[in-house]
């Protein structure tokens, strides 16, 4: 399974815990990106709104190659099957992608942030 995550700088940066716990939460993190079939990437505070902006989105593709995405809001998730909206979302994703740091930048933020704590 191949996991591509963008998060928003806000979530490394925001002290949702104590100092130990967001450190251990960050080093897990960066070991989790360090496996061969994932990549994290860090959106900048500063980059432009987008498509995806709402919330959590997925990107399915089950055993039938056919991709679906799923979009989740505070007490529900939708699955979105219709192939044009789903072209309209990935096509978002891949923009998203542009504007994030690569994944060693991410990775150096991270660390960063780790060290502020």
């Amino acid at each position: 399974m191949e996991v591509r995550a963008v998060l928003c700088e806000s979530v490394i940066k925001r002290r949702i815990a104590p100092a130990d716990v967001m450190r251990d939460q960050l080093a897990a993190l960066l070991a989790y990106g360090e496996g061969r079939t994932t990549r994290i990437q860090v959106l900048p505070l500063d980059a432009e709104a987008h498509l995806l902006i709402d919330g959590p989105t997925s990107f399915l593709t089950g055993s039938n190659h056919v991709t679906m995405v799923c979009v989740e809001t505070y007490r529900t998730a939708s699955i979105i099957e219709d192939p044009e909206h789903v072209r309209v979302a990935a096509r978002a994703y891949d923009d998203l992608t542009g504007e994030a740091l690569s994944a060693r930048d991410s990775a150096d933020l991270i660390k960063d942030q780790m060290e502020t704590l």
